[in-house]
């Protein structure tokens, strides 16, 4: 397994960071201002302008890096038939869905990272934990083998710096080979293999 390294595989778009776009987006009732953590998506992004795709095929919105937007077409071709679902992405004001585009739905896997030796801290306010997004050599690996037939996939664990929080995003070799024939090419981060065997 990889994981993709948000902050360089995407061209970013802009939304409004303020009370409203928490309010709307996200169910706060468990939110922690202080680490960024304990907010759940309820309802869609909101985007200032259509997307330009040109010859990207991905984004991400700006601060939020555990969400992926892609071309809807992309979706139907690659995504859908993995068994993900989307979600419709709306022009900012307006309300109105753009067609163009979908937000993938990535599920959060329930099998654990072994995160043992890398750095942590607790929030002052709320005590939950994050880990710091820094990695050096191989990055962490399950504690066991994730479900065959699942080849995009979120972290159970948070990580990120101070007011900011984001689970990490996996894929499997396979589709990232697959990404590679439709020209896709993100910037990666292999997994460690020890105890495990390599997908």
């Amino acid at each position: 397994f990889i994981f993709l390294n948000s902050s360089q595989i995407f061209f970013v778009i802009k939304i409004l960071l303020n009370g409203k776009y928490l309010d709307i987006t996200y169910n706060i009732d468990k939110y922690c201002e202080v680490c960024g953590l304990g907010k759940n998506q309820k309802a869609p992004f909101r985007i200032k302008s259509e997307p330009k795709w040109g010859s990207k095929s991905l984004f991400e919105l700006n601060w939020v890096y555990d969400e992926i937007f892609v071309r809807k077409d992309i979706y139907e071709i690659l995504f859908k038939n993995k068994g993900l679902k989307c979600r419709e992405v709306l022009l900012y004001k307006k309300e109105t869905i753009i067609e163009n585009t979908v937000q993938l739905i990535v599920p959060v896997i329930d099998i654990s990272l072994d995160m043992s030796d890398h750095p942590f801290e607790l929030c002052v306010k709320c005590n939950r934990k994050k880990y710091s997004p820094a990695t050096k050599g191989f990055f962490p690996q399950f504690v066991r083998k994730p479900p065959e037939g699942l080849e995009i996939f979120k972290s159970k664990e948070f990580f990120g710096y101070g007011a900011e929080s984001f689970n990490r995003i996996f894929i499997t070799k396979n589709i990232w080979e697959e990404f590679k024939k439709i020209k896709i090419n993100p910037n990666i981060w292999p997994l460690s293999v020890i105890g495990m065997q390599a997908s």
